[in-house]
């Protein structure tokens, strides 16, 4: 059985960090790790509380499922997707597993709505095509059936056609009159029904709402910084309780290893600030390069959870990216300092003389276009006083 944390603190030793022969006022003040937890404890606490104000005095949208996906208005029911704000909030697999579930619905849909478009459109096409029509029936009615092929019913504007059957079929003759009012009426009724489907397919996007939601996350604009500055601040506060722990456990509490939390809290937000954005421009490592909420919120916590591991990361990096920035390319100052004659564009003409008026005005306009570039290169190479 693990001995209880004592809160007892350990002699301070002279020549530690911080100390002196007589102990500074920091050390004093913080000589007991009752104080140490307190204080930490009180900070973790008016930063959470201060971050909670920020997020309920800047609500962030309700999740809307109609801004992850969207349905055609045409019987192919197609889906399109927003991988962006999608990836915001679900895994790659997550992803995969909504669209095979949203595409198996949308195209059984879209096979009863071709079966029942054919059903309704196929006799009024034969009606409409027993005579010449001046203007010409729009969209499918004006093709013959045999050359209609599955998209022409599937895009087919059923509003459009109707209203052509309407306004046209007492032009018709008697016996076919009925015949396209009563095509008239069902391509209404299909229109509602596939309206009816629209709907039922955007409540099946609402099942897309994760059950976790990570929408109070600002990252439009210039908000991520707030969410990086607070999560980091949080990771250096969890990890110093953390060594609170520790230090009571082994009864090894010293205040001048406390007090190095106070450099963290300033240096570790902006650490964190300059990683996200060097993970930002896609040319780390890490395996998820968009914005990936739940992977925010973890990444920003650790950073300031690991500070320390963050200091030899960034200085590897800065000895990785600024030598290179701050090196001299041989090859481009060379080329930069060569004097390259300037290669004139318009040729002078031939010293043959022209034929005709044509040949002439050709001849002159060559030597206009050659003498006015020879006079702006030399005009150009002036030095200037």
């Amino acid at each position: 059985m693990k001995p209880s944390p004592s809160l007892r603190a350990a002699p301070v030793r002279r020549g530690r960090v911080m100390t002196k022969d007589k102990p500074g006022l920091l050390i004093r003040c913080f000589s007991s790790p009752v104080v140490a937890f307190n204080v930490t404890f009180a900070l973790l606490f008016l930063t959470l509380v201060a971050y909670i104000l920020i997020h309920v005095v800047r609500r962030s949208p309700e999740f809307c499922a109609q801004d992850f996906v969207t349905v055609e208005e045409d019987a192919t029911f197609r889906l399109n997707f927003n991988d962006a704000n999608l990836g915001r909030f679900f895994s790659k697999t997550k992803i995969a597993e909504l669209r095979d579930q949203l595409e198996d619905k949308r195209k059984y849909q879209s096979q009863v709505a071709l079966q029942q478009r054919r059903s309704v459109l196929v006799p009024a096409m034969e009606a409409v095509q027993a005579r010449l029509w001046s203007p010409a029936p729009p969209g499918l009615l004006g093709k013959s059936i045999s050359a209609a092929t599955d998209d022409d019913f599937l895009f087919a504007r059923l509003p459009v056609l109707r209203q052509w059957l309407t306004n046209n079929y007492p032009a018709i003759e008697p016996g076919k009159q009925t015949l396209l009012r009563v095509a008239a009426d069902q391509m209404a009724d299909l229109d509602e029904n596939e309206n009816r489907a629209r709907v039922k397919l955007a409540d099946e996007m609402m099942a897309l709402e994760p059950v976790l939601s990570f929408g109070w996350l600002y990252s439009d604009g210039a908000w991520w910084a707030v969410e990086v500055v607070a999560w980091s601040f949080i990771g250096v506060l969890a990890n110093t309780i953390i060594g609170l722990i520790s230090a009571c456990r082994a009864r090894n509490y010293r205040p001048g290893e406390y007090l190095l939390l106070l450099p963290k809290m300033f240096l570790a937000p902006v650490l964190a600030f300059v990683v996200v954005s060097f993970w930002a421009t896609g040319m780390s490592e890490s395996q998820i390069s968009f914005l990936n909420l739940p992977y925010f919120l973890v990444t920003s916590f650790l950073l300031g959870f690991v500070t320390e591991s963050v200091y030899d990361r960034l200085r590897k990096l800065g000895d990785l990216i600024v030598p290179a920035m701050a090196s001299a390319d041989t090859a481009k100052l060379d080329a930069a300092a060569a004097n390259v004659p300037y290669k004139y564009v318009n040729a002078p003409p031939s010293a043959v003389a022209p034929k005709d008026l044509v040949e002439l005005e050709a001849s002159l306009k060559a030597a206009a276009k050659a003498a006015m570039e020879r006079g702006l290169v030399a005009r150009l190479s002036e030095p200037t006083v």
